[in-house]
């Protein structure tokens, strides 16, 4: 987690902090957002964030839900929720389904008659 994002979450530095984790499967958008400012159901525990690196554990997220591998934008706080759209996805990049031709690499050959 960035610098700008934890000073929004109000993180400590140096210090742990929690954020419930989710996907929206519609928009494929994943959304952070502080317990307690969220309704969530009882059963769902936040993520649990390092206080080094500020990473959490995302492995069970990546494989319930699958989302587009790659970086993520900040987009908008909506209901007490942070959401992040792919990057792709906010700005496609240019002609990026089409691959360039390859280059034939023709070598002579001594006996060619067609020199």
């Amino acid at each position: 987690m960035n610098a700008a994002l934890r000073k929004k979450f109000g993180v400590v530095k140096g210090e742990p902090f929690k954020a419930h984790v989710a996907f929206d499967p519609v928009t494929g958008n994943i959304g952070l957002a502080r317990p307690g400012e969220v309704n969530v159901g009882d059963n769902v525990a936040p993520a649990t964030f390092d206080r080094n690196r500020y990473y959490a554990g995302a492995r069970g997220f990546m494989t319930r839900h699958k989302p587009k591998l790659g970086k993520y934008v900040y987009i908008e706080r909506q209901n007490n929720w942070y959401a992040f759209r792919h990057m792709e996805t906010e700005a496609p990049t240019p002609h990026a389904d089409i691959v360039p031709p390859r280059k034939k690499n023709r070598r002579k050959k001594a006996d060619d008659p067609a020199e």
